[in-house]
């Protein structure tokens, strides 16, 4: 069963140690990350598939530090290299960071129209029609891009046209998976990965000025992988996005032109 907790809601409360649980990794805590998603498992059935550990979506967690939005996710999936092998030697690929900040996400198979935009995390993308593959295979079976046709685009802050949901048929309801239409809007300020114990770890960092936009943030982030045997959702929301300097700096030079024109 999913669980999405409210960042909202998190001052205030004692977190309950289950021992049999991947538990967030130390450094969330200490470098001030608040949680804002859990969907950790304990047994090989994750929903809508199986796996155990090594297909686990396991914690989301954001931090905001001026216009600076940061996204880490915590997983038994390699989001390290991004790429799985399972025992029966079927090969599985990340998917995308998807993002909506119109507070308007639906869940199950076509969610991915409403998540406008993706993080790219510049690893290669396979589908589940790629199973076979690896990724040194020079096989395009599966791949997935937004037009370089190697299954590997640069990472970045994407605005998405379309999602590809090529996972397991019956697990849509993980969907969306990846991106396969869109442009980039803006470089990552960082893009780091690492591995600690039994679960994977990815953050990542944008300017949000990037985007336009101007009023309060209801935001929804999503992630699966190419199988869908897992997925974790999670929203919190933020206060409004200011202005770059450069556009208040305009704007108080309107302001005193039309002082000046005023009073001359």
């Amino acid at each position: 069963m999913k669980k999405t907790i409210s960042a909202l809601a998190l001052a205030g409360t004692t977190a309950v140690s289950f021992p049999s649980l991947a538990a967030p990794l130390g450094f969330w805590a200490t470098d001030g990350w608040t949680q804002f998603a859990s969907e950790d498992q304990t047994t090989n059935f994750l929903d809508p598939g199986y796996g155990g550990q090594n297909f686990d979506a396991e914690y989301l967690y954001y931090k905001r530090s001026g216009n600076i939005l940061s996204v880490g996710l915590q997983t038994g999936f390699d989001v390290l290299d991004g790429h799985q092998k399972y025992t029966d030697g079927k090969h599985y690929y990340t998917g995308d960071l998807a993002l909506s900040f119109d507070n308007h996400v639906t869940s199950g198979a076509g969610a991915g129209s409403t998540y406008e935009y993706g993080i790219d995390f510049g690893l290669m993308t396979r589908g589940f029609s790629g199973k076979d593959h690896g990724p040194g295979s020079s096989s395009t079976a599966g791949l997935i891009d937004m037009g370089s046709g190697t299954g590997i685009d640069a990472a970045g802050l994407y605005s998405v046209s379309s999602w590809s949901n090529d996972i397991i048929s019956g697990h849509h309801v993980s969907d969306p998976f990846a991106m396969d239409g869109g442009s980039l809007v803006a470089s990552l300020l960082s893009n780091d990965a690492g591995f600690d114990g039994e679960s994977f770890y990815r953050t990542v960092s944008f300017d949000l000025t990037a985007l336009g936009i101007g009023s309060e943030l209801g935001i929804d982030v999503h992630w699966t992988m190419s199988c869908g045997n897992d997925a974790i959702d999670g929203h919190f929301d933020e206060v409004s996005v200011s202005e770059p300097a450069a556009m208040s700096l305009l704007g108080l030079g309107l302001l005193g032109l039309v002082r000046r024109r005023k009073f001359s």
